[in-house]
C-alpha cells in the first residue's frame, strides 16, 4: 500500500499530465478569437504608451465577444513569439507560435469614438508550460531556464533591456534563436512570421511580434506543481497540516471544541450556520454542503468575520475568480470597506494593498470607528447576549402562559364550581399576563437582534483597527519589507523578500485573504499552518491536487460545496491515470479514494470525515420561487430544503404573462428540429424573441427595473448559435443592462439570474447518446436551479418518447399548472380564531392567505397591504393552531425578509380593534423583501 508521499506524488503526476497543454502553444490555433498581430513599432511593452487605440468602434464584434465570453475566455496581449515547425511531442503543436510572455487586457473607451487595448503590464505572465516543454524537448537545463525567467522584471522593457533578456535566454535555451529580437521594437506581421517560419534555418526562432487574442481560460499550473513537490517532501518529514493528516492518515486528529461557541459575525444566523461556525473554529476538517441558493457565500463571510473577531486569520479560495469576488462583496456588505480584507490575485488586486501599506507606513489611515476600546465593546456585547437570553426565556414563558390561558378559558365551564371560580381565576391570570404582551416582546427581541448585529460590526471594526495600530508600533519593519516585495519587479526578487518576512506577524495587519486557487503561490508562501482556517468554496468543481497546497497552509479547513452539482473536468486518459497509480503503488482502495478524474476535493473530504458532526447541511433556500426549486428539492435533496421565498415577483420586475407570475416555471413544447450542426433554430428564435421583447415594453425606458437574464443550453453548439442571434438583435448596451449570460451549465455554476431560459435543443430524432448526456443529474441540477423568479424551459421532443423513469421527463412533467400557494378553502384546518381575524382584516381591505407555505411549514395567516407582507402567528386558541412558533422559526422568517406578528387569543378577546391596529402598524413598519 502506498504511503502519504506516494499518494501526493500520484496527484502531482496526474495533475501534470492533465494540464501539460495549458500554455499558449500557438496564437494561430482555431480556438482563439480575434487574433490580431500589430504592425509598425511596438509601443506597449516598451512603455511608450499605456494603451493601444484600435480601429474597432464601440460595440464592435471584439467588444461584444469580450463581454459574451467573460466566463470562458480572456483577452490577452502576447509578445515575442517563439516560432517554428517540426516533429515535437504531443506537448507542443506542430506549427508553433508561442508568445514568450503575455498580459491580461481590458478594453477602454478611446478618443474618436473608438476603443483601446489596455494590458496590465505590471502583471507579467510567462508562457511556462511551453517554455519548459521546449527545454525538455531540446535537452536544455530546465533549472537554469526557470532561474532566469524568475528574475525577469515587470515591463516596460526598453530596447536595451530586452536585448539583455534575449542574451540570457539564449544561454538557457540554446536551441532557440533569439537574434531576430535585435530589430525590436519593429514588429513582424503574421504573414511575415509565416514566411520566416518556412524559410528559417533554425528550428525555433523568437521574433519581435505582438498580437492580441481572446483565448480560453486555462489554469496557471506552475505554482501548483511546485507546491505539490514541496508537499511530497513535507510528508516524508511528517510535516503535514492537521487537515491533510485527517485525509491521508489513520491517526485521530483531535478537535478543539468550544463549550458554547458564541458567533461574533455581524448577522443573524440559522442553526445550521451557527453549527458551521462552531465547526470552523474547532474541527481540523469540516464540510458545508450548500445546495443552490442556500447562502453558501453568506455563511463563508460569517465564518471569516467570526474568526477576525477572535483575532484569528482566514484564507478563502475558489477555482473561479467570480466565486471569490462574491464572497469578497458579502464580507464588505457585513463589515463595510476595510483594509484588513485582502483580495489577492492579479496585480490589480494587489495594488490596493500596496497603496494601503504605503498610507499606513506614512501615517495616513482612517480614524478609529469608536472611542471605546474593543475589549470594552466585547464586554458590552456579552451584556447584549445576556439580554437576548433573558428575552428568549421570557418569550417562551409568555407563549406557554398564553397557551395555558387558552386551554383553560376558551371553552365553556364544565361545572357549577368552575362557573363560580373561573372569573376570579381569569382575572388573576389576566393580571399576570398584562405586564408585557408577546407581540411587544417579539418586537423587543427583533430590536435586540438588530442591535446585536450593529454592535458586532462596531466591535469587529474597532478590534481590527487596534490590531493594525499595535502592529505599526511593534513590527513596522516587517510591513516595510512586505511593501518592498509587493513592489518588486521580478518574481525571483519578490520570492526572496517573501522568505525574509514573518507572515504570521503580517497577518495581524491583514488577517483575511481571498484569492483564486491558482494564484496562491504568487500571493502567499506555502508555510505550514500559516492561517488559522482556510475555506474552499465551490469545492465540487475542484480537483484534489490543486487543493492540497491550500490545505497545508491552515490549521483547520472548511470545504464548501455540493456534490450534486458539476464536478471538475479532466482530460486525463483512464489508462494513463491507471498507469500512474500503479507506478505510485496505490492500492485498489486508495485508487478509488483518490481517483483523479472522478473524485473532487469535496468527495475526498466527505469520504475522509469520521464524524457526522463534521458535516453541516444548509437547508434554507432563498433564491428561487417554490415551483422553480421544487423538483430539485425532491429529486436531489430528498425534500430537505426549506424554501424561504415568500413573495411573488417584485413589483418592479418585468413579467410578460400572468400565468408565469403565478407559477414561476413555464415548460414549452415547440416544433423545433436539431440540425446537422447541433443547433435548434426554433428554440433559439423563441428565446431571443422573448428577451428582445423586454426592450419593447414600457419598462424598457427604465433599465434599472429590467430583470437579469440567463440563457442555458447543455450543448455548446446551441450556446454559440444563441450568442450569434443575440448579437444580431441586441446592442451591447442592452445586453449589459440585463446582465445577459449565455452559456452551458458549466458557465452557470455559481451564477443566478432573475429569469432563465433553458433550451434543451434535442428533437425526437436526436441520438440516444445526446439524451444520455441530457440525463446527467449534476448537469440538470445546475441548469434548473439558476432562476430567481422565472424559469422557461423549451423542448422539441415528445415526452412519451422518453422512458418513464427518465429524469428529464419527470422534470418536465413536474411543471405546476396551479398557484404555488394552497388555494383558499382547501387543505387547511378550520379554526374559528383564524377565521375571525381573517374576516376582520378583509373588512379593512387587506388580503389574507391562510396556511401560507414557507420554509417547510405553514403560516397561520399571511397579510398583504401597503406593498408589504406580514405573517401572523395565532397563539392560544385550542386546536391544531394553538402552539406558537419556536424562536428559531421567527429568526428563520426574519432572514427571509418576513416579519411575524404573534397574536394571542387572550388579547384578541380583550380588544379585537386594538389587535388589528397593531397588526396594521406592524405591516406598515416593515416593507416586503423581494
Amino acid at each position: 500500500m502506498a504511503n502519504v508521499e506516494q499518494c501526493i506524488e500520484y496527484q502531482l503526476r496526474c495533475y501534470q499530465a492533465d494540464n501539460r497543454e495549458t500554455g499558449i502553444g500557438s496564437l494561430w490555433q482555431d480556438q482563439h478569437r480575434h487574433v490580431r498581430f500589430f504592425e509598425g513599432e511596438e509601443l506597449l511593452l516598451s512603455g511608450t504608451v499605456p494603451q493601444l487605440p484600435l480601429v474597432d468602434p464601440p460595440e464592435s464584434p471584439l467588444e461584444r465577444d469580450v463581454f459574451k465570453y467573460r466566463r470562458d475566455k480572456s483577452l490577452i496581449y502576447g509578445v515575442l513569439p517563439i516560432v517554428g515547425s517540426g516533429a515535437f511531442s504531443k506537448r507542443l503543436p506542430k506549427q508553433l507560435c508561442a508568445p514568450l510572455a503575455f498580459f491580461h487586457c481590458t478594453l477602454t473607451p478611446c478618443r474618436g469614438s473608438h476603443i483601446a487595448l489596455q494590458p496590465e503590464l505590471n502583471d507579467l505572465k510567462l508562457n511556462w508550460p511551453v517554455l519548459l516543454a521546449i527545454a525538455a524537448e531540446t535537452k536544455a537545463d530546465e533549472g537554469a531556464l526557470e532561474a532566469i525567467l524568475l528574475e525577469l522584471p515587470s515591463p516596460p522593457w526598453p530596447r536595451s533591456q530586452l536585448h539583455s533578456i534575449a542574451a540570457s535566454l539564449s544561454e538557457a535555451l540554446p536551441a532557440v534563436d533569439f537574434t531576430p529580437l535585435g530589430s525590436f521594437p519593429q514588429l513582424l506581421t503574421s504573414k511575415q512570421l509565416q514566411q520566416t517560419r518556412a524559410s528559417a534555418s533554425a528550428a525555433l526562432q523568437c521574433h519581435p511580434a505582438a498580437a492580441m487574442a481572446l483565448i480560453p481560460n486555462s489554469p496557471d499550473t506552475r505554482g501548483v506543481l511546485f507546491e505539490l513537490s514541496e508537499l511530497s517532501a513535507a510528508s516524508r518529514r511528517r510535516e503535514l497540516s492537521p487537515p491533510l493528516n485527517a485525509i491521508f492518515t489513520e491517526e485521530a486528529i483531535p478537535s478543539n471544541p468550544r463549550p458554547s461557541h458564541r458567533p461574533l459575525a455581524p448577522t443573524v444566523l440559522s442553526a445550521a450556520q451557527r453549527q458551521a461556525l462552531a465547526n470552523a473554529a474547532s474541527q481540523p476538517l469540516s464540510i458545508i454542503v450548500g445546495p443552490p441558493g442556500t447562502g453558501k457565500s453568506h455563511t463563508i463571510s460569517a465564518i471569516v468575520l467570526d474568526h477576525l473577531a477572535r483575532n484569528e486569520s482566514v484564507l478563502v479560495a475558489s477555482k473561479m475568480d467570480q466565486a471569490v469576488d462574491v464572497v469578497t462583496q458579502k464580507i464588505e456588505d457585513l463589515l463595510g470597506p476595510h483594509d484588513a480584507v485582502v483580495r489577492g490575485g492579479r496585480k490589480r488586486h494587489m495594488r490596493q494593498m500596496t497603496s494601503t501599506l504605503d498610507n499606513l507606513l506614512s501615517g495616513i489611515h482612517s480614524p478609529p470607528p469608536s472611542d471605546v476600546a474593543a475589549r470594552k465593546l466585547e464586554s458590552q456585547l456579552r451584556k447584549r447576549d445576556r439580554q437576548l437570553s433573558r428575552v428568549e426565556k421570557s418569550l417562551k414563558a409568555s407563549f406557554r402562559r398564553e397557551i395555558a390561558w387558552g386551554s383553560r378559558y376558551a371553552t365553556p365551564p364544565a361545572s357549577m364550581f368552575e362557573r363560580l371560580y373561573r372569573p376570579l381565576a381569569k382575572g388573576f391570570h389576566d393580571w399576570l399576563l398584562s405586564t408585557l404582551d408577546c407581540w411587544e416582546e417579539i418586537a423587543k427581541y427583533e430590536q435586540l437582534l438588530e442591535s446585536r448585529v450593529q454592535h458586532c460590526q462596531l466591535f469587529l471594526r474597532q478590534r481590527l483597527h487596534e490590531r493594525v495600530q499595535r502592529l505599526l508600533r511593534r513590527r513596522r519593519q516587517d510591513l516595510s519589507k512586505f511593501l518592498q516585495a509587493l513592489k518588486a519587479r521580478s518574481d525571483g526578487k519578490q520570492q526572496r523578500l517573501f522568505r525574509e518576512i514573518d507572515f504570521s506577524l503580517l497577518l495581524d495587519a491583514f488577517p483575511a485573504w481571498l484569492c483564486k486557487l491558482s494564484d496562491l503561490s504568487d500571493v502567499l508562501p506555502s508555510t505550514r499552518q500559516l492561517f488559522d482556517v482556510a475555506i474552499l468554496d465551490e469545492a465540487s468543481q475542484c480537483d484534489i491536487a490543486s487543493c492540497l497546497p491550500l490545505m497545508q497552509r491552515a490549521r483547520r479547513v472548511v470545504i464548501v460545496g455540493d456534490s450534486q452539482q458539476l464536478k471538475h473536468i479532466s482530460f486525463l486518459a483512464e489508462d494513463r491515470q491507471a498507469a500512474i497509480a500503479q507506478e505510485c503503488q496505490l492500492s485498489e482502495s486508495q485508487q478509488q479514494l483518490l481517483h483523479y478524474r472522478n473524485q473532487s476535493i469535496i468527495d475526498l473530504c466527505s469520504d475522509s470525515a469520521r464524524q457526522q458532526e463534521q458535516v453541516v447541511f444548509l437547508n434554507e433556500h432563498f433564491r428561487s420561487l417554490p415551483p422553480i426549486i421544487r423538483f430539485s428539492n425532491s429529486e436531489f435533496y430528498r425534500n430537505s430544503l426549506s424554501i424561504m421565498r415568500h413573495s411573488e415577483y417584485p413589483a418592479d420586475s418585468e413579467i410578460p404573462a400572468e400565468e408565469e407570475l403565478e407559477t414561476g416555471l413555464k415548460v414549452l413544447h415547440v416544433a423545433g428540429q436539431r440540425d446537422g450542426n447541433g443547433r435548434n433554430a426554433t428554440e433559439a428564435e423563441l428565446i431571443v424573441k422573448h428577451v428582445v421583447g423586454l426592450f419593447e415594453s414600457p419598462l424598457s425606458g427604465s433599465p434599472e427595473v429590467l430583470p437579469s437574464i440567463g440563457v442555458v443550453s447543455p450543448f455548446r453548439e446551441q450556446v454559440e448559435y444563441l450568442r450569434k442571434q443575440f448579437d444580431q438583435h441586441l446592442s451591447l448596451e442592452q445586453m449589459q443592462s440585463i446582465d445577459l449570460l449565455v452559456g452551458t451549465a458549466h458557465s452557470f455554476q455559481g451564477e443566478e439570474r432573475d429569469v432563465v431560459h433553458l433550451s434543451l435543443t434535442l428533437d425526437d430524432q436526436a441520438h440516444s447518446a445526446s439524451f444520455r448526456f441530457l440525463e446527467s443529474p449534476n448537469l440538470l441540477n445546475v441548469a434548473i436551479t439558476r432562476a430567481r423568479h422565472l424559469q422557461r424551459v423549451y423542448h422539441s421532443f415528445q415526452l412519451n418518447t422518453l422512458r418513464m423513469d427518465s429524469l428529464v421527463r419527470r422534470y418536465l412533467e413536474s411543471a405546476p399548472h396551479h398557484r404555488a400557494t394552497t388555494p383558499k378553502g382547501q387543505n387547511f384546518h378550520h379554526d374559528e380564531f383564524r377565521s375571525a381575524v381573517a374576516a376582520a382584516l378583509s373588512e379593512r381591505g387587506h388580503l389574507t392567505e391562510v396556511d401560507f407555505p414557507i420554509g417547510g411549514f405553514h403560516l397561520d395567516l399571511l397579510m398583504r397591504g401597503h406593498g408589504s407582507l406580514l405573517g401572523i402567528d395565532l397563539v392560544g386558541y385550542p386546536g391544531m393552531l394553538m402552539d406558537a412558533f419556536q424562536l428559531e422559526r421567527y429568526r428563520m422568517l426574519r432572514r427571509a425578509g418576513l416579519h411575524v406578528y404573534p397574536l394571542s387569543y387572550r388579547s384578541w378577546l380583550q380588544s379585537p380593534e386594538a389587535a388589528i391596529e397593531r397588526a396594521l402598524s406592524t405591516l406598515k413598519a416593515f416593507p416586503a423583501a423581494s
